[in-house]
């Protein structure tokens, strides 16, 4: 069945194969500080978006200054009228020049002012989506070290002490058993006992690479 969603999910045709390979702990390597957290792409779009606002804002209150402008033309004037004495005013030859300036003041400020007040709504937003988003992440990167450490110790404790006596009871059952010290069902009752030690090693196995795969993803270096 899963494997049969994995392949609708891929979109392949062909039904997938997984290769049979033992479950291992995956090597969890160096666990840095929360201080590169400020790497991770989603908060960085956090923080840009910040920035577009408080630019917006600034946008919008330029509005309210007044417009200076200033200019320089230079032309020649070609099929001007005559003069009262009967000669052209301009020949095509004859340059004019001069320079013109202009303040231009804005008469209707309440609507300037209510979309500057806007944009810092919306800057204060954005600020506050991104320090919860922060916060948030910060509590994502604690959750995973605790639960890295939680299962690192568990797997410790298997590898050391739970697994060597799961072989040692399956070896004295069997050992026991075989010289008919114990019957059948102290034999399978050990059994279980072995195969559920079995089961909750592998069990932490998983959760450790869980563990591991989670701090992998927040731990973004630049």
């Amino acid at each position: 069945m899963l494997l049969a969603g994995l392949q609708g999910l891929s979109g392949s045709t062909t039904p997938l194969l997984i290769a049979k390979e033992t479950l291992a702990p995956l090597p969890a390597g160096t666990i840095s500080d929360s201080a590169q957290l400020q790497h991770y792409p989603a908060l960085q779009w956090q923080q840009q978006q910040v920035v577009i606002q408080e630019k917006e804002k600034k946008l919008e209150a330029n509005a309210l200054l007044p417009d200076l402008s200033i200019g320089y033309f230079n032309q020649s004037l070609i099929g001007t009228s005559l003069n009262n004495a009967g000669t052209a005013v301009a020949k095509g030859g004859d340059r004019f020049q001069g320079w013109h300036a202009g303040v231009a003041i804005p008469l209707w400020l309440g609507p300037l002012r209510a979309r500057v007040k806007a944009a810092e709504q919306r800057r204060i937003q954005a600020d506050f989506n991104y320090q919860q988003s922060n916060l948030e992440l910060k509590s994502r990167w604690q959750q995973a070290v605790a639960q890295f450490s939680r299962y690192k110790s568990s797997l410790d404790y298997y590898r050391e002490t739970a697994m060597p006596n799961a072989m040692l009871i399956e070896k004295q059952a069997l050992l026991g058993y075989e010289k008919g010290d114990v019957g059948y069902t102290t034999y399978l009752l050990s059994l279980q006992e072995v195969f559920n030690i079995r089961e909750a090693y592998l069990q932490t196995i998983r959760d450790y690479n869980n563990a591991v795969l989670s701090l992998q993803m927040l731990n973004v270096q630049q």
